[in-house]
């Protein structure tokens, strides 16, 4: 399995929005933590939804402000 299909799978399911960067994201993060020649694999299949949305969540609550441009309004969102 790979990212895009993931996505692709997701998408089908009625989220449409989640982006491959989004996805890359949370693979960047636990991948490290992960061992084994097939640990890729392994995250991206048991990856739901729900743990997408938890590490996107807690990812936003703990950048720091100054990291966002107030001046787009996307950044408010």
């Amino acid at each position: 399995m790979n990212i895009q299909t993931k996505q692709k799978q997701w998408a089908e399911e009625g989220y449409p929005n989640i982006t491959e960067e989004e996805i890359q994201s949370y693979l960047d993060f636990y991948l490290p933590k992960m061992k084994g020649p097939f640990a890729k694999q392994r995250l991206l299949r048991k990856l739901t939804v729900n743990q997408l949305f938890d590490f996107l969540q807690l990812k936003v609550e703990t950048t720091s402000q100054q990291q966002f441009d107030w001046h787009h309004i996307d950044d408010l969102f």
